[in-house]
């Protein structure tokens, strides 16, 4: 493709995505917006041809876009991530309603092996400071908010799992060989 055109689509994109940062990006706006330049990102990537360009879009370096894109993608993996916290929230808040202490201890065990993957490597970190408050990032220079109502299962989740894996030590094995490594 010629590069002036790609420069434009380029810098199109970027401008989109930086006008559309004025409001909260809610999930639906990332998801369209991915969406809408993946095919860009695919032709971008076979221009760049394996290697990070130098080149500037107005001003702008040409690998701006796909860092763009990659942030946003990664953010777009909290949102997926939701609804599978969702569910480990509802099973988690089974086990507390069950009220058998001898057996929620077991229980307890068996939901940390169960979510080990997603608390371990998955949401090794919150997806947002706060709960319920808007959370600003940024995008290189622009910055935008991500509402914290939309991660509310995946805090929760972290904040259980963190508890019990790590202060509690429920899996004390398991917790062993994490940090053997």
């Amino acid at each position: 493709m010629n590069n002036s055109i790609l420069d434009i689509k380029l810098q199109a994109a970027i401008n989109e995505i930086v006008d559309a940062a004025k409001h909260p990006l809610y999930k639906e706006v990332i998801e369209t917006w991915l969406s809408e330049y993946k095919e860009l990102s695919q032709e971008m990537l076979a221009e760049a041809r394996g290697h990070v360009t130098t080149e500037n879009i107005h001003g702008r370096p040409m690998c701006e876009f796909e860092r763009v894109y990659l942030h946003l993608d990664m953010l777009m993996d909290y949102y997926r991530l939701e609804t599978l916290c969702e569910t480990a929230m509802l099973e988690y808040n089974s086990i507390l309603l069950a009220n058998s202490k001898a057996h929620d201890s077991l229980r307890l065990q068996q939901w940390v092996l169960k979510y080990e993957k997603l608390g371990v490597e998955e949401l090794l970190e919150p997806p947002i400071e706060g709960e319920d408050v808007n959370n600003v990032r940024t995008i290189y220079d622009v910055a935008y908010v991500v509402t914290g109502i939309e991660f509310k299962k995946s805090m929760e989740f972290y904040r259980v799992f963190t508890h019990l894996f790590w202060d509690e030590q429920i899996l004390p094995d398991r917790l062993a060989e994490f940090r053997r490594g």
